[in-house]
């Protein structure tokens, strides 16, 4: 006979008395297939398989991905509201290139984001934080020696994106990564980032350094110079008079 009070009871677990068994009580991830599709592309821009400018063929793309066309266009309202692909009425679906004007835009974002979570992260910075930076520094510095120019820009965007979650604020990491593909885009549109290797790591050298400092002025300082001296030389741009003392402040600020 099925006794409804003793099987609730069964159900009334104590948290201080259940054994924690690894992942059998995880629910899985619920992922709608348009999330999964945009998934997919997204890491074929970064890949490069799709480079700025691509034109998407919806039927030719479905027919890849082996979806139907619905989740498909699902998933580029999605990328579109992103900025990552463009839609023009009677030309089609491409991916976005970025315009110098948006270009700039993004740079002085990520250099603002950046630069706040370097001040976060130097004010709570632990040995074994700063280690696991140096190590992602020295892996990314030998993998940019072998040529993999995909692996090598994984290594430094993880380097980045680890900065915005050590600093531990949800809000500012959602933001960092709002815009994470755009400038995945800007690199592919500039792929001098895997010839620099030594000057992309010298970078990173003074960013450790300013970090290591543990004094929050000085490391927002740093992270917000060195990108914005990266971002605008990169697309061959003088630096707007606005943002000339702070990459000037940095210590080898005549470096290219």
């Amino acid at each position: 006979m099925y006794d409804s009070d003793n099987t609730a009871r069964r159900w009334e677990l104590d948290p201080d008395t259940v054994e924690d068994d690894g992942e059998s009580w995880r629910l899985p991830e619920q992922r709608s297939l348009p999330d999964i599709v945009a998934e997919r592309i997204i890491q074929a821009i970064r890949s490069g398989e799709l480079k700025p400018g691509d034109r998407i063929v919806e039927v030719a793309l479905a027919k890849r991905l082996g979806v139907s066309r619905a989740p498909l266009r699902e998933a580029l309202k999605t990328l579109g509201a992103r900025g990552l692909v463009e839609s023009w009425r009677n030309r089609g679906t491409f991916v976005t290139s970025l315009s110098n004007e948006n270009a700039v835009q993004v740079i002085m974002m990520r250099a603002n984001l950046e630069g706040f979570a370097a001040r976060i992260v130097a004010s709570t910075l632990t040995d074994a934080m700063l280690a696991d930076l140096e190590a992602r520094t020295r892996e990314m510095e030998r993998v940019g020696k072998s040529g993999d120019a995909m692996a090598y820009r994984n290594l430094d965007w993880g380097f980045h994106e680890r900065l915005c979650i050590l600093a531990g604020n949800e809000y500012l990491l959602g933001a960092w990564r709002s815009i994470s593909s755009l400038v995945w885009l800007f690199l592919l549109s500039h792929p001098d980032h895997e010839r620099a290797v030594p000057r992309v790591i010298n970078n990173h050298e003074l960013m450790l350094a300013a970090l290591a400092s543990r004094d929050p002025d000085v490391a927002e300082r740093t992270f917000r110079g060195v990108i914005l001296r990266s971002g605008f030389r990169r697309y061959g741009m003088e630096i707007p008079p606005a943002f000339t003392a702070i990459v000037a402040a940095l210590p080898d600020g005549t470096a290219p």
